[in-house]
């Protein structure tokens, strides 16, 4: 290369020699520093399990006071919609009970559970899917209507619970038609809890469904 003048550089030992420039050495060099700061990788290992702690301590601590926490999301599907609840809690916390109320929703929802009623062309009644919860009954829920209880026979830490329904909105310019609902269409919707402790506590949480379909239920007194 013009400008540049040919020197020795010599690698690591049992490594040969070789002529090259100035500007051959100084990129040689930079694809070696790892080797020279080494310490810094060793640091930021550090970093990360440290990163990793924050997190850990973190999804805890979202568990509340209680050690108590559910999550559920809304899932759109053709003909049928599904809904999944995940209880997060700490060992000892079961469910007991799950509530939906689709009237706080702006679009305006309902169930749509038989032909002809107060939804539109496809209808779904009430039916569980294979989940790890157990379901012990079904109650408050008809046709055109907004509210829907769940009662478990068992739902322990870990499990889930899936079921699947029609949903239809109200809206005159709906996203995608009245008879699906998009996530921020749920929006609104809200999911009441009793959950039981091993020792026999009993506590009611609530939770929001948000724009992409989720709702995270935590406790809003564990006293």
């Amino acid at each position: 290369m013009e400008g540049f003048n040919t020197v020795k550089f010599a690698y690591p030992r049992n490594s040969p020699t070789y002529s090259t420039t100035k500007m051959e050495r100084a990129m040689n060099n930079f694809q070696m520093k790892p080797l020279s700061f080494a310490p810094i990788g060793i640091v930021a290992l550090a970093a990360l399990s440290m990163a990793a702690a924050a997190q850990s301590t973190h999804q805890s601590a979202d568990r509340g006071a209680c050690g108590v926490s559910l999550s559920a999301r809304f899932i759109e599907g053709a003909p049928t919609d599904r809904f999944e609840i995940s209880n997060n809690s700490a060992d000892g916390w079961s469910v007991t009970s799950a509530t939906f109320d689709l009237a706080p929703a702006p679009a305006g929802l309902i169930f749509d559970t038989e032909n002809g009623g107060g939804g539109l062309q496809v209808f779904q009644p009430f039916e569980a899917s294979d989940s790890t919860a157990k379901l012990a009954g079904t109650s408050g829920l008809s046709d055109g209507g907004t509210s829907l209880t769940i009662d478990f026979a068992s739902f322990a830490p870990g499990e889930t619970f899936a079921f699947t329904i029609d949903i239809d909105d109200s809206l005159e310019n709906s996203a995608r038609s009245q008879t699906q609902v998009v996530g921020n269409e749920i929006e609104g919707a809200v999911l009441t809890a009793a959950i039981t402790g091993s020792g026999g506590r009993s506590i009611t949480i609530e939770g929001t469904f948000g724009a992409y379909a989720f709702a995270d239920v935590q406790p809003v007194d564990c006293g």
